[in-house]
């Protein structure tokens, strides 16, 4: 007999270490949390929300959150790049009031440094507003923001948003139009490019739901068709059954003739 040899399986242990999140620079490079991982790649693409009364340690401005994502790792520091922001929930909330309008919007924008940034401006009426004026106040903050936005760097449109330059501007701006009560923007987050399937380009993904919505009417029509052939069918089958009985009668009403004959 043969002896078996033993096989010892080898698992190779992965010691994990810290890896402190740093801020870009124009949040002074400021500590935003750790990660416990093995790898450094692990940390790459990760998003973490940080309110910004704790970047700035000012009061006034923890109505917003701020997002960032891990671009790239240096030694045990994992540095981030600012994503975009949002306004808290609740302090939209506040800014509600009874018999106003709360217009809101979303469009996509261009910076200088050709980044396609998507903006949720947020309005507030002193009362009810027809909506007539509802679209020339949309109309205006569109063509006034995409605007300014195209001569901005994507740093620069930040710092303006932090700081409340751009929602004072215009609140000021739009008196001419119609006196708002505020105006704020509610987010803005750089859009994310919609990448067509791997081996098939936007034009074909088109064509073939094209094709399909054709085999789709194609196939209600033959079965539109056969329904109406069913009855057809069917009463063809009827017909002869109807024709039989007259012959069954017939046939009963000859048999008491014959009875009498064999009487006689």
């Amino acid at each position: 007999m043969a002896e078996q040899k033993k096989t010892e399986k080898t698992t190779k242990i992965r010691k994990k270490k810290w890896y402190s999140i740093i801020a870009p620079k124009m949040f002074r490079n400021a500590f935003l949390g750790e990660t416990y991982i093995t790898e450094p790649k692990l940390a790459l693409n990760k998003t973490i929300t940080k309110n910004l009364m704790d970047l700035t340690n000012d009061v006034k401005k923890q109505n917003m959150n701020i997002k960032f994502v891990i671009d790239h790792v240096e030694g045990d520091k994992a540095h981030t790049k600012m994503i975009g922001f949002n306004m808290i929930n609740s302090s939209i909330k506040r800014l509600t009031r009874r018999r106003s309008n709360k217009i809101e919007m979303s469009f996509v924008c261009e910076t200088s440094d050709n980044i396609k940034v998507r903006v949720k401006p947020l309005m507030f009426t002193r009362s009810i507003t027809k909506s007539s004026v509802n679209s020339t106040l949309n109309k205006a903050v569109t063509e006034q923001l995409t605007r300014a936005i195209s001569k901005m760097s994507f740093e620069s449109l930040v710092n303006d948003l932090i700081n409340h330059k751009i929602q004072s501007y215009f609140w000021k701006s739009l008196k001419k139009v119609y006196p708002l009560r505020n105006f704020e923007i509610k987010s803005m987050a750089i859009e994310k490019e919609k990448k067509p399937m791997e081996g098939q380009t936007a034009k074909a993904i088109k064509e073939k739901a094209g094709s399909r919505a054709e085999t789709k009417a194609e196939e209600e029509k033959k079965e539109r068709k056969e329904e109406t052939k069913q009855p057809k069918k069917e009463a063809e089958k009827e017909k002869p059954k109807e024709e039989k009985k007259p012959e069954t009668e017939e046939k009963k009403e000859e048999k008491p003739k014959e009875e009498v004959k064999e009487e006689k």
